[in-house]
């Protein structure tokens, strides 16, 4: 039986390191149980009703916190159930087996309308449409193809107000 490698693991973090990454969050008319979002669709090439596209901030190789001393140039992430991350040094991303991306982004009230949302997607290969230029946040009517949907997450809502901003976190595994 075939296997994929740890370095072709490393090599498809890599990749998808080095491109754009955008968040977008969509969905603000109801399921049909909110409390229970349906399964996302694995064929989905989009959000169902657009919100708006938020360009990552900050997009780090992590592998899991192995408790190794860490100095002071060290970033460690603490992440949710109580996990640490270690950011790793791309040039050092196959010698520590980093096949894990981390990527988080900041929606701030007046980057797209206020309100529900129930779908998160990360995207690769976003085209904005022409005279866009160069910005974080885009609204729908900004972006001509959303370009490859990555992950997507149906969840509960959660309403954007405009004394909040939310910031979303991810980590991914290749």
């Amino acid at each position: 039986m075939a296997i994929k490698t740890e370095r072709a693991k490393v090599s498809r973090a890599l990749d998808f390191f080095h491109k754009d990454i955008y968040i977008g969050i969509g969905k603000s008319s109801a399921w049909a149980d909110d409390n229970n979002p349906p399964a996302p669709d694995p064929d989905a090439a989009g959000l169902e009703e657009p919100i708006g596209y938020r360009k990552a901030d900050k997009k780090y190789l992590v592998i899991p916190y192995d408790n190794r001393e860490v100095g002071p140039n060290d970033i460690l992430i603490d992440y949710v159930n109580g996990t640490q991350w270690l950011v790793i040094p791309e040039e050092n991303a196959l010698q520590e087996k980093a096949r894990y991306v981390y990527i988080e982004t900041t929606i701030l009230p007046e980057d797209f309308p206020l309100g529900p949302y129930r779908q998160v997607g990360i995207f690769t290969n976003l085209v904005k449409q022409v005279g866009v230029g160069e910005k974080y946040n885009l609204l729908p009517s900004e972006v001509a193809d959303p370009g490859i949907l990555e992950v997507l997450d149906n969840r509960k809502p959660s309403t954007r107000q405009d004394t909040t901003k939310e910031q979303l976190c991810f980590i991914l595994a290749f």
